[in-house]
């Protein structure tokens, strides 16, 4: 009978949430300059994809193993549809539904899926981005399909472009395992000890300082423990609570109004240590008292300022991880392996690199950056180009990937309409809408005024 009862349960479940992200998200869609019902049928789809099993399991809110979380989130969608009141996860969850409808009738969309609902959404996120974006800058000469995820397929997806097949391989870039790792564990610190003054309140300044790089070791169980330990220590006496080891100590004590400041402040886009410290990171956590999350977010939408009331401080002193990597060397690298690692057959025509990057395309040298695609172009005879691209947000409420093109110009001069399909999709970013695929209503310099007019009077 409880079996029963909970299956029945799934769908409406899933229809509540799902309804008040459409009603939340619709608070948005004159601003978006998004038509009517385009929200509805992109959220109908999302299910129908997906499916309501796999999107019920993200909207449920669970406790999850500690060990589990040290890994990077392998899906943003849980975010994304649990905060509808925030542009940017609407707006990608959004472009993520027109990416599905782009290749919904493509038959190797439903292995891409699978993929990507185990562990690999940003790398399939990508590759139906650059798919999207480059089956409709072919829709003249071509056609763009999918390759299905199997160990023989050739690329990611194909292009062609009259009868000619050039296999598209698509690869991201990350920042050093080093770097990344110590900012998830940091997360990680935070949301511990948010969750344990959830269930237990309390005023608490904690201070923890290590003099070792912040590793899973350390983290778990070193660390932990130790957290633990001078926590249960202060709440249990009122007290400062203490633990220690060799390279980790940890202090917590009442929170008043003359405990440590937090040092930091953003000044010119840049988070500055204003007093001089040694501390590395900082973070402040209160509640707004007498309301709910949902009564929260209502009147957040609403414009109704609201203070929270800090209950738990905390200070972070830890080594900082150099940067572990070359990023010339890294892309070269990167370029190079997915140039071999594309073997064609006889039926292809060549090959398309693509490259996603974490940083700033227009920071880099860019003559350095030339030198080496080029060099890759030369020593690969069937590769067509190189595409490096970076996403970023934009005046129009959307996300758009900056480029970087590198082309084989023998392979253009081959095959003419293949220099008009890149060219259309070197600068389609620039003049189209990426969720509703039509051209931007609005000039650049017109986006950003508006913009900043709703800016204002938010």
């Amino acid at each position: 009978m409880r079996v029963l009862l909970f299956s029945i349960m799934i769908p409406d479940a899933l229809d509540d949430q799902l309804y008040d992200w459409i009603r939340i998200a619709n608070e948005s869609r004159d601003r978006f300059l998004l038509p009517v019902g385009l929200i509805e049928d992109s959220i109908a789809l999302l299910r129908q994809i997906l499916g309501e099993a796999y999107l019920l399991q993200l909207l449920q809110k669970k406790e999850q193993p500690l060990q589990a979380l040290v890994t990077e989130e392998s899906t943003p969608l849980r975010i994304w549809l649990g905060s509808p009141g925030v542009d940017k996860h609407v707006i990608q969850l959004l472009e993520f539904c027109t990416l599905l409808k782009q290749f919904q009738a493509d038959s190797g969309l439903t292995s891409k899926v699978e993929k990507l609902k185990k562990d690999s959404f940003h790398p399939i996120f990508f590759e139906l981005a650059m798919a999207h974006r480059l089956k409709a800058s072919a829709a003249r000469e071509g056609d763009v399909s999918l390759c299905a995820e199997e160990e023989d397929s050739i690329g990611d997806f194909t292009l062609n472009v009259g009868g000619n097949l050039i296999a598209c391989e698509c690869s991201r870039l990350t920042f050093g395992p080093a770097e990344e790792e110590q900012f998830r564990i940091l997360n990680l610190i935070y949301d511990y000890i948010a969750d344990f003054a959830k269930a237990k309140p309390g005023k608490r300044l904690i201070k923890i300082k290590v003099t070792e790089l912040l590793t899973p070791q350390i983290y778990n169980p070193r660390l932990l423990a130790r957290l633990k330990k001078a926590i249960n220590q202060f709440d249990r006496t009122q007290r400062q609570g203490r633990a220690s080891d060799q390279t980790i100590d940890i202090l917590v004590e009442l929170l008043s109004l003359g405990s440590e400041k937090i040092p930091f402040e953003l000044i010119d886009g840049r988070v500055t240590d204003v007093l001089g410290t040694s501390w590395s990171a900082a973070i402040s956590i209160g509640e707004i008292v007498g309301h709910s999350e949902r009564e929260v977010a209502e009147m957040y939408r609403k414009g109704i300022k609201l203070q929270p009331e800090e209950h738990t401080r905390v200070l972070v002193e830890f080594p900082r991880a150099e940067p572990d990597y070359d990023p010339y060397k890294r892309l070269r690298q990167r370029i190079n392996d997915k140039l071999k690692q594309t073997k064609l057959e006889a039926k292809h025509f060549g090959k398309l690199i693509f490259v996603e990057c974490p940083f700033d395309l227009r920071a880099t040298n860019q003559e350095k950056v030339q030198g080496l695609a080029e060099a890759e172009l030369k020593q690969s005879s069937r590769a067509v180009g190189i595409i490096l691209c970076r996403r970023e947000a934009n005046p129009h409420y959307r996300h758009h990937y900056s480029l970087m093109t590198y082309f084989n110009n023998s392979a253009c001069a081959v095959v003419p309409a293949l220099r008009a399909v890149l060219s259309r999709f070197q600068v389609r970013d620039t003049k189209f809408d990426p969720i509703t695929s039509e051209a931007y209503a609005l000039s650049w310099s017109e986006a950003s005024s508006r913009t900043a007019k709703y800016a204002k009077t938010s």
